[in-house]
């Protein structure tokens, strides 16, 4: 033993200098490693970065994975393939053009041959036959033996399975297949064995498809696959194993229209693509279809464009089977989501594509699957209900007006068997297990999120009148990505939430993610005679919009008084400011070195009732949230809230509790200086962040008419 590790160890040192020479082993050329379990190892040289040997383990470290071998089962390695086939002389081979055009039918372990058929070409009783291939009749291939021949008006030839060792004196094989939908083929050097012409077959496998969702709509796929699989087999020591590496890119166009929250499940029927044979004894299939599960009250159209990478082992030794999933990596899938309509989504939808490999043996009822349902998951709360209650703006409502979009992968691994021989009678499948994954998860605010709101009464003359007249001039942002054209505006509305008047005045446009959104709208309203700015008191201003057929507000924010809104901007040299306001100034000159500039004036009022009339009278405007302000608030707060102790918890991580009910928090949602508190009972509460210190927490409850402000220390 000791004689034989040396061996081994003197192999792969040399082995190893050849790799770091990149002179010794040819590229790509297979290194086997044989363990005395009957396990042996695929690697190949060029994909090898380097090996060492310490005093119990042999460590491969290869492209993406890590081999450790312990010595003690170490039996030998071999650089290049080791391939060898050959048949036990009393074993009766089927060909295709020789023998199966006698063949009738097949019906269970009987073989029907025609009356005609030549006696040379006849199973005999105790004959071995064996068939590697594909046929109609033998989807997966014959290794039996005849048990009896009996002659009617067709000749039924009874049979029983066998194992492969007893078809074959020798037989290992160990290489790589690759097909893609483009026709192109990579495999490792060709057996010149193997019954397969030019050892494996490119396949086109498209994934262009249509699946109509009864009444309520369709939807489409366009895409490629791509297959590689390494393989390993070796008979006498019932030694079989795979590694499938799968590819696939896929685009999905959808078109859905449904009230009903109902849930259905879609399947198109699936095409079976059979892969090439492989060493005659291994028969890996592909099958393809589209399914729809969803259960969803949805109203949307929806393209996506995404790739996906998923591999997976299977291992039959000695009789036993199993599968090992490898884990996705949510790495760059060049995703390319957009959706084209407003939507409207309460539930969950998955729709996408399915696809599944499995692996059986010539002549075995037994086999393993391997399936995947790879598409978009959308779940969103946004209902006709909620749409038609949000006329008036309710903070609650407007956070649930998303749609969480995330790649879902449900992964299943499993046996399938039928109870007589080959494909038929009803198949029985036993799940091995199953797992769900989701990457690329991401949020899409369907409603626009408008930042900086402003809106100011002031009074005005005009040419045309003599008389002064009462306006109010509003503005908002909305910095967002929305997935869908929207008409928006503004509108006034008196303390008893009746609109005095409205304006639409632009669209917001919906952009690609990767484009910065930065949409700006204005306009200005003439309020009635009968309303002057002195007693606007209890009247706001909010932006509108129109949404899948629906009016729907967003945030009020007070109306100021004589606050002219005008934007300003300023440039500095060394320290120095050059000019102020909303263009260049017009001039400057210097005399006894003092600076006059000359250009726009941008008024600052010294003093304004609006800002302070009386004791804790204000205007509740937001601080923004930026890093510095979010790290303030983590810590523990305690107040008063209408009467009640409050103990307010902010964690890092975005959770948090309120009097010990937990909470998960997002900031400057719906509007700059908000805070969002979702609480795992369910409820919604949107705070407004008036201003944070080390010591000193303020906030606003944005459901609050009255103006109590909510006070906390350390």
């Amino acid at each position: 033993m000791k004689r034989l590790h040396f061996s081994v160890i003197m192999c792969l040192l040399s082995l190893t200098s050849g790799l770091q020479a990149q002179e010794q082993a040819e590229p790509g050329e297979q290194l086997l490693v044989f363990r005395n379990t009957g396990v042996v190892d695929l690697l190949y040289t060029n994909e090898v970065d380097s090996i060492l040997t310490n005093d119990s383990t042999q460590i491969f470290y290869a492209k993406d994975t890590v081999l450790v071998v312990p010595i003690t089962e170490l039996d030998s390695v071999a650089v290049g393939n080791r391939n060898v086939r050959e048949m036990k002389p009393e074993v009766h081979e089927l060909t295709d053009e020789r023998d199966l055009p006698w063949l009738i039918r097949v019906e269970g372990n009987h073989l029907y041959y025609r009356l005609e058929t030549p006696q040379d070409l006849l199973p005999k009783v105790g004959e071995k036959l064996f068939y590697g291939d594909r046929h109609e009749l033998l989807p997966t291939g014959l290794a039996v033996r005849v048990t009896s021949v009996t002659k009617g008006t067709e000749i039924d030839v009874e049979v029983e399975d066998v194992e492969l060792h007893e078809i074959f004196d020798r037989l290992f094989f160990s290489g790589r297949l690759s097909t893609n939908s483009n026709g192109k083929e990579n495999s490792s050097r060709r057996a010149p064995w193997n019954p397969v012409t030019d050892y494996i077959r490119a396949h086109t496998i498209p994934m262009d498809n249509e699946l109509e969702i009864g009444t309520i709509g369709k939807f489409e796929t366009k895409g490629s696959t791509e297959i590689n699989g390494d393989f390993v087999v070796d008979v006498f020591k019932h030694y079989y194993h795979a590694h499938i590496r799968i590819d696939t890119e896929i685009g999905f166009e959808y078109q859905l229209r449904t009230d009903d929250s109902g849930e259905m499940h879609v399947n198109s029927p699936r095409v079976y693509i059979p892969l090439p044979v492989v060493a005659g004894v291994l028969h890996p299939s592909v099958y393809l279809n589209l399914f729809a599960d969803l259960k969803a009250e949805a109203r949307f159209d929806f393209s996506m464009k995404r790739k996906y990478h998923y591999e997976y082992d299977w291992t039959r030794q000695n009789g036993e089977q199993h599968g090992k999933m490898i884990e996705p990596v949510d790495g760059d899938n060049n995703t390319n989501d957009e959706a084209k309509a407003q939507l409207i989504l309460n539930g969950e939808i998955f729709l996408g594509a399915q696809m599944g490999t499995s692996l059986a043996l010539t002549g075995d009822r037994v086999g393993f699957r391997f399936d995947v349902k790879a598409g978009p998951c959308l779940e969103g709360k946004l209902g006709l209900g909620i749409l038609s209650q949000m006329r008036n703006y309710q903070p609650e409502y407007y956070h649930e007006a998303n749609v969480e979009l995330s790649v879902k992968l449900a992964l299943q691994a499993s046996l399938f068997h039928h109870e007589i021989l080959w494909l038929f009678g009803d198949e029985v499948e036993n799940p091995l297990y199953g797992h769900d994954f989701y990457i690329a998860k991401r949020t899409w605010n369907l409603f626009p999120q408008y930042q900086h709101t402003n809106a100011t009464a002031s009074a005005r003359s005009t040419s045309q009148l003599e008389e002064m007249q009462e306006v109010v001039s509003m503005a908002t942002a909305v910095d967002e990505y929305v997935p869908a054209d929207l008409d928006t505006g503004f509108e006034i509305v008196d303390e008893l939430g009746e609109v005095v008047d409205s304006v639409f005045v632009g669209t917001i446009t919906a952009k690609p993610e990767d484009t910065m959104v930065a949409q700006t709208f204005d306009a200005e309203i003439t309020l009635p005679s009968t309303i002057k700015q002195e007693n606007l008191e209890g009247y706001t201003m909010r932006p509108i919009f129109h949404y899948a057929g629906y009016t729907i507000s967003a945030a009020p924010v007070e109306i100021r008084k004589d606050v002219l809104l005008q934007s300003y901007s300023a440039t500095q040299t060394n320290g120095a400011m050059t000019f102020i306001g909303n263009s260049p100034f017009l001039g400057t000159v210097v005399k006894d070195s003092t600076l006059y500039q000359v250009g726009l004036y941008l008024p600052v009022p010294l003093k304004n009732n609006v800002y302070q009339q009386g004791k804790d009278r204000r205007i509740i405007t937001g601080t923004p949230i930026d890093g510095y302000r979010s790290g303030l608030l983590i810590g523990t707060w305690t107040g008063k809230v209408n009467g009640e102790n409050v103990t307010l918890i902010f964690n890092e991580g975005e959770t948090g509790e309120f009097n010990k009910v937990g909470f998960v928090y997002e900031l400057n949602n719906p509007q700059s200086g908000d805070l969002v508190l979702k609480f795992d009972n369910g409820e919604t509460m949107v705070l407004r962040l008036l201003s944070v210190t080390e010591v000193e927490l303020m906030l606003k409850d944005k459901r609050d008419k009255k103006e109590g402000i909510w006070s906390f220390t350390r």
